[in-house]
């Protein structure tokens, strides 16, 4: 069965869904959409005690790459770089 949509295409209808709280941002090398919360907000309950959360979405290739990361910073941290650059390399 072929994709009704590419990942580029699907990630952007996740974005709009957003009504704003996922902002398009240079991350890496990429164009990440970024998005800071906390964990109920968010709806991800196991990281709610963290007190802030960090999702960072970009596409790889075929697929739309999704991490979550607490506590939320403004400066990437550089595990999320590096994976950022792996994806880009393997996918």
């Amino acid at each position: 069965m072929k994709p009704v949509m590419t990942a580029t295409q699907y990630l952007a209808s996740v974005v709009k869904a957003s009504a704003g709280a996922m902002k398009k941002t240079q991350v890496g090398g990429v164009s990440d959409y970024l998005d800071f919360g906390n964990g109920k907000e968010d709806g991800v309950g196991s990281t709610a005690k963290a007190g802030s959360l960090r999702l960072d979405a970009w596409v790889a290739g075929k697929y739309v790459i999704l991490t979550f990361s607490a506590p939320a910073v403004a400066t990437p941290p550089a595990a999320l770089l590096a994976f950022i650059k792996s994806t880009q390399t393997l996918l």
